[in-house]
């Protein structure tokens, strides 16, 4: 994503597979999102390389999928890692299991609205988000 994507307080995403434009809004009455704010120091950063893109590498190119996906693995693994050293097995394990495709996953199952998540991730049909990406289970009243 470029700053020229920044554009009428929003940014301006062209999803891959259906080549659908989305906006992401990054300020709702008045406030803030928390994208919007790391926007904003990234844009304040005193060595911010001289470049288009708003997430870059330290010479100013473009960050690739594989650049992710290297730096989510050593996250991961440095995560799991202090887990182990504060003797909890079960979340190293939690962590190690937690893959980079989870992440769309978790972004619909954290948004309440079930249209508002398809709408995140590009679904036409509500039905999608529900059946393969929300993992959470209905939220209902206990009797007493």
């Amino acid at each position: 994503m470029r700053d020229s994507d920044l554009k009428d307080g929003a940014l301006q995403v062209r999803q891959n597979k259906g080549n659908k434009l989305l906006r992401i809004v990054l300020e709702h009455d008045g406030v803030p999102s928390e994208l919007a704010k790391v926007i904003e120091r990234i844009h304040a950063r005193p060595d911010r390389p001289r470049t288009t893109f708003i997430v870059s590498l330290p010479n100013g190119s473009q960050v690739k999928k594989w650049h992710l996906r290297l730096r989510f693995d050593n996250a991961r693994k440095s995560a799991a890692e202090l887990a182990l050293k504060a003797g909890n097995e079960e979340l190293a394990g939690r962590i190690k299991a937690f893959q980079f495709r989870d992440i769309r996953a978790r972004s619909a199952s954290d948004i309440v609205d079930l249209s508002a998540a398809s709408s995140l991730l590009g679904h036409s049909e509500k039905v999608i988000t529900e059946k393969v990406y929300r993992r959470i289970g209905q939220a209902v009243r206990p009797t007493r």
